[in-house]
């Protein structure tokens, strides 16, 4: 994104690499959900979006929400192995927990992206939860 913003060509490494992406908001509240959930010692539980998406499809989005005529350099890896794809089994978090993430990947894009764009001395509070707060995002 921040290349977007400055003007400069993106480089991606290995854009077909799928990811499990989320919002930091749902993080919080995900780990919330599980320090107030009975009985969970021993066991996994995910946090995430719980959908794969490639890197080249994020770029290709936040390249269109920031309106940036920029056409990514695609890199494939060197001869290293893949890394697994992961993602969250969110039926399993929510059955122990009662928690879903609540946003979307181009929302949270957008809100990312607002957040980039704002002037210089105002990018963030210091308290997190004021920004989750402007963002609309529930605050425990």
């Amino acid at each position: 994104m921040s290349d977007f913003v400055s003007g400069k060509v993106p480089t991606l490494l290995n854009p077909e690499r799928r990811v499990d992406w989320i919002y930091i908001s749902d993080v919080v509240e995900g780990l919330l959900a599980l320090s107030d959930a009975p009985g969970l010692e021993g066991h996994t539980v995910d946090i995430g979006g719980g959908k794969l998406v490639s890197i080249r499809n994020v770029v290709a989005l936040i390249r269109r929400l920031m309106g940036s005529s920029l056409v990514p350099d695609e890199l494939q890896p060197a001869t290293r192995p893949a890394p697994p794809e992961l993602f969250a089994d969110l039926e399993a978090t929510h059955h122990v927990t009662g928690w879903r993430p609540r946003t979307d990947l181009e929302t949270g894009l957008s809100r990312t992206i607002d957040l980039l764009r704002r002037p210089p001395g105002t990018e963030h509070s210091s308290n997190l939860a004021e920004d989750l707060a402007a963002n609309g995002d529930r605050v425990p």
